[in-house]
């Protein structure tokens, strides 16, 4: 089968594109025909070997130290069951699923075991915008949903909100009915508030209180959060920094608000969380550009060098019909466009 080959970390020269046997299914396996998978910015950072902070020493130990322990590349996908293990329950033959894996999605098939992170997908998806949901909306759910505790009537600040993981953020605290403020370039505010933010700005607030910012920047500091935060605040940030690791240490000796590493450990259950909210138009996917399995390598490059506005799709194999939307789940981003 065809498939993305990485033989060792480093720009995106290192995707090559190349022929490998297809996977075998284990009696707990699925098998996958992959149709879509994107590019986000951890596959970037698995590509390059690029672990943020103080990351690096346990990034090589856990994807390999000197080489990729995955030597095919992807972690997110969209496809259709071709086949099952013995002993599958919850998946059968010929369903639409989507989901995360540790690698190997930048191929036309993948086996892997029922219990991963896969779900079965809502109506009226394409592969395309499928594949563009897992990473952003697991991550934006963990960091406002698990580690900000955000529910209704919470006020929320997201640091950079127009990227990858910021623009989920914001669609996950709209569905969780929290006032959400967005802060990110001027030329950025209009989609940001098309994703639903009820503010925008460009420089931070310096009358509000907050009881959520959520950082997917690593620009700002919990003490610089600290100004806007309520007493009972949460400063959640991607940036796994000494700084931040400080700051985690003194949380229960020290009042008010508290500092958080928002790691991301996705579980089927979110996924689950994610496509009931796909199917009753609470989160919208914003795919904006395509490229085919073969030029994996021209889409990271894009990934790096472009100013995006949503996901960037690897297209694996070509949707005979593209199923029919439902109401009201248009991108925002398409109707920016059209605008």
């Amino acid at each position: 089968m065809k498939a993305i080959i990485q033989n060792q970390y480093g720009s995106p020269n290192v995707l090559v594109p190349g022929m490998i046997n297809p996977p075998q299914v284990s009696d707990h396996d699925v098998l996958i025909e992959i149709y879509a998978s994107t590019v986000t910015q951890g596959d970037r950072r698995l590509r390059a070997a690029d672990f943020p902070g103080i990351g690096m020493i346990p990034g090589r130990i856990m994807m390999g130290i000197f080489r990729p322990k995955h030597r095919i590349p992807g972690t997110v996908f969209a496809g259709i069951v071709r086949n099952v293990g013995v002993q599958v329950r919850r998946f059968r033959v010929g369903d639409r699923v989507f989901g995360m894996c540790p690698g190997g999605a930048y191929s036309q098939f993948i086996a892997i075991a029922e219990n991963s992170t896969l779900s079965t997908a809502p109506d009226g998806y394409s592969f395309a915008e499928l594949a563009s949901v897992p990473y952003g909306a697991i991550s934006a759910k963990r960091f406002v949903r698990d580690l900000g505790e955000v529910g209704a009537g919470s006020r929320v600040l997201i640091i950079g909100a127009a990227g990858g993981v910021g623009r989920w953020a914001v669609q996950v605290a709209k569905s969780l009915d929290a006032v959400v403020h967005g802060l990110c370039k001027a030329d950025d505010h209009v989609v940001v508030q098309k994703l639903g933010a009820d503010d925008v700005f460009e420089e931070a607030p310096l009358f509000e209180s907050y009881d959520l910012i959520l950082d997917t920047s690593s620009t700002w500091t919990f003490r610089r959060a600290t100004e806007l935060l309520k007493a009972s605040g949460r400063f959640v940030s991607s940036d796994m920094s000494l700084r931040l690791i400080l700051d985690m240490a003194l949380n229960a000796i020290r009042p008010g608000p508290k500092a958080i590493f928002g790691i991301v450990e996705s579980k089927p259950d979110d996924l689950k969380w994610v496509a009931s909210r796909l199917a009753n138009s609470k989160l919208k996917p914003t795919p904006i550009r395509t490229f085919s399995l073969s030029k994996s390598a021209d889409a990271h490059r894009a990934f790096e060098r472009e100013k995006l506005r949503g996901e960037i799709i690897i297209q694996v194999r070509q949707e005979a019909k593209a199923p029919r939307r439902l109401p009201n789940i248009s991108s925002p981003l398409e109707r920016v466009a059209s605008a």
